[in-house]
């Protein structure tokens, strides 16, 4: 499947098409157990399911492990839309099993992730978040990519791997920036009520942008090594100066369309 989000805009120097491209090219920002967080926050994070209303059409909720056997078509559909991005579209080195895109940590860890649903049930994007003090990708997968040991664990700190707006016929560049901004919005959010403080992830450099200008952004840990590519890892700090940031600009990016959190 090829990516057919529409980013042949006529500006191609247009900040939606840049964003649209990095996008679709990149896997951002970025194992986990609950219980490695302090019992007030695993019980929250558990217990509530945070969604941002937006333009009554898309929700961001957060799903377990636990809950692939109540919503099989969710993660299916997230599961399909990794394939399409990271096999499909950019030739990585992953296992695809019945056009499903799913690895060690989606099967033998505990991971958390953050899905944006339309009032269909259908999947525009999604995300996945790990603890830190237990195996992450950072210090697995990515551990080769620099000179330097990035050492980040705490039960405080988790890391986002598998960050992923799919290919969806009639997307905009526009829309790819709305999807991205709400799923970081709805990642901020999610930190600050489940008393996670830092999130830590590696991302392509020229992300560094579109991260500000979504507002967040990240602080650099470490630069890959030159033949590995222009990557960086970082660790973006969850505050509400940083979520009331985020609302703002995509606020004023989507003509007063407000996020409201449930």
């Amino acid at each position: 499947m090829k990516c057919v989000i529409d980013c042949s805009c006529q500006d191609s120097d247009s900040e939606d098409c840049k964003l649209a491209d990095l996008v679709c090219k990149n896997e951002s920002t970025a194992s986990g157990t609950l219980s490695k967080l302090p019992p007030p926050a695993a019980t929250r994070l558990r217990q509530s399911n945070y969604s941002l209303n937006l333009s009554g059409a898309t929700m961001i909720i957060n799903l377990s492990r636990d809950d692939r056997i109540e919503n099989p078509a969710l993660f299916d559909q997230m599961f399909q839309s990794r394939a399409a991005v990271f096999h499909d579209r950019l030739g990585w080195d992953v296992v695809v099993k019945d056009g499903r895109e799913t690895d060690r940590y989606d099967e033998e860890a505990d991971p958390v992730y953050l899905l944006a649903v339309d009032g269909d049930q259908r999947v525009h994007g999604s995300l996945r978040l790990l603890a830190t003090t237990g195996p992450t990708m950072l210090q697995g997968e990515f551990k080769h990519f620099f000179d330097d040991d990035v050492d980040v664990a705490a039960p405080t700190i988790w890391e986002c791997t598998r960050f992923c707006v799919p290919p969806i016929l009639g997307r905009s560049a526009q829309d790819v920036g709305t999807v991205s901004a709400e799923l970081l919005i709805g990642l901020c959010e999610l930190c600050l009520a489940s008393g996670i403080e830092f999130v830590v992830g590696v991302y392509e450099t020229p992300m560094t942008r579109i991260y500000a200008r979504i507002g967040w952004s990240p602080e650099p840990l470490a630069r890959a090594r030159p033949e590995i590519g222009n990557i960086t890892a970082g660790i973006w700090e969850a505050t509400p100066a940083a979520l009331s940031s985020m609302r703002q600009r995509l606020s004023a990016r989507t003509s007063g369309r407000r996020v409201l959190v449930a």
